[in-house]
């Protein structure tokens, strides 16, 4: 017989000449006391034992059962007390006898354990073994805290994008630790690159526009690249008023950063604009982009329906688009024949 937890045997865990020690001293040969599992386990921890031989054997034919929620509670427990090395066991063990009874919390604690006891190459090598979502997420903060900690802002920035990509950053925690780390030397590029961007494509646009803000307050200058996320995230929530914005913002900075809008945002604006038959704005729109050498084809079209909707002659922006060096297909061709 062996001595089970929540149904799970210790066989594989007799291996560990402490814990099975402290184990089998939480159990009686008289089964009709009740016994403190944390209270026995954590008062042989901090005795600091460790034994040279086995006493487990000697309990094993009572099968005393733990169940898993106890030990997390045991594990909270040694935390608390800095027992680190001990905790970490446990969750080792639970891990490698039944690791689909993992819970988030039980990753997320085990990363921290393996941070605090081993150090950051050892909790890379755990976070690259692990292979679900869940796992995978949990484990990713306690990694992510280390880099902040350490001040590694090159291994932050990269695990941080790894992290966007494995879509792994969708709560706020991600981006708070890396303000931890930027806002000491702020730098409108990075923010806009790290923070900002993994704000918008996780549709946090809110947070995206606090920390927007705050950098502004701070003294930040956005550049382009900052206007541009905040343009595509602005279209992706419906803002568009504030995307036109944000767009005319990034063209009047492109006199100090060499960059160039997404096309998509410039047709994203101009189909707004043909959505609300507003043939001015599209024009202006149209004027702005081609002083920057920014029109394409997209844009073009969006006009020419507008124009033949009111039945007027788009024959001037084709023009437009022959002096733009823009080919004219067949859409548009069917366009101006209407």
């Amino acid at each position: 017989m062996v001595l089970k937890v929540a149904g799970l045997n210790f066989s594989r865990f007799q291996s560990s000449w402490t814990w099975r020690y402290v184990l089998s001293r939480s159990y009686s040969t008289n089964k009709a006391t009740p016994f403190n599992v944390k209270k026995r386990i954590l008062k042989v921890v901090s005795s600091g034992v460790n034994p040279k031989r086995s006493v487990l054997q000697n309990l094993l034919d009572e099968g005393r059962i733990v169940s898993l929620q106890e030990l997390r509670v045991i594990i909270r427990q040694l935390m608390k007390r800095r027992r680190f090395g001990h905790a970490l066991e446990i969750l080792k063990w639970m891990e490698t006898q039944h690791s689909s009874q993992m819970s988030p919390y039980d990753y997320a604690r085990r990363q921290e354990l393996i941070v605090k006891e081993h150090g950051r190459i050892e909790a890379e090598r755990y976070f690259e073994s692990l292979t679900s979502t869940v796992s995978l997420k949990e484990a990713s903060l306690p990694l992510l805290r280390c880099y902040v900690e350490e001040r590694s802002t090159e291994k932050a920035e990269a695990f941080m994008l790894k992290m966007n990509k494995l879509g792994l950053a969708l709560s706020p925690h991600p981006f708070k630790e890396m303000m931890k780390l930027i806002w000491p030397h702020l730098s409108a590029r990075k923010v806009s690159n790290i923070l900002l961007g993994g704000y918008m494509r996780n549709g946090l646009v809110e947070k995206a526009e606090s920390l927007h803000n705050r950098t502004l307050e701070k003294g930040g200058c956005p550049n382009s690249k900052t206007w541009e996320i905040l343009a595509e995230g602005w279209i992706r929530s419906q803002q568009m008023d504030k995307a036109i914005d944000a767009l005319r913002n990034g063209l009047a900075a492109l006199k100090q950063y060499d960059w160039k809008p997404s096309p998509s945002i410039a047709v994203a604006i101009s189909e707004y604009f043909e959505e609300n038959r507003n043939f001015e704005k599209a024009m202006e729109l149209l004027t702005t982009l081609r002083h920057f050498g920014l029109a394409n084809l997209q844009v073009y079209k969006s006009l020419l329906r507008m124009q033949t909707s009111k039945e007027e002659s788009p024959l001037y922006i084709l023009e437009m688009m022959q002096k733009d060096g823009i080919s004219v297909d067949d859409e548009s061709v069917l366009h101006c024949e209407n």
